[in-house]
């Protein structure tokens, strides 16, 4: 085996490419409860924050590991009011 990481350019691996770690019987016994900590997260901070966008321009996205904004999302974040 060789370390090769440009394989994966050109390259849309579905759920089942590795089923160990995605799909099937043998899913990630971990993976339900981190997407359920997430969003309690995300949840936690709305609910005492109010997030609002500074530039009026739209958004450019940057394809990565994961899909991300290319300059960043300025935001002013607020304490709500209780």
């Amino acid at each position: 085996l060789v370390f090769d990481p440009e394989r994966w350019l050109g390259t849309r691996p579905n759920a089942y490419t590795f089923p160990q770690f995605q799909a099937g019987p043998r899913v990630c016994i971990g993976q339900v409860l981190a997407i359920t900590e997430a969003k309690a997260g995300l949840v936690a901070i709305f609910s005492r924050f109010t997030l609002t966008r500074t530039s009026p321009d739209p958004a450019h996205y940057s394809v990565a590991f994961a899909l991300r904004m290319r300059d960043g999302l300025p935001v002013h974040v607020q304490r709500r009011q209780r």
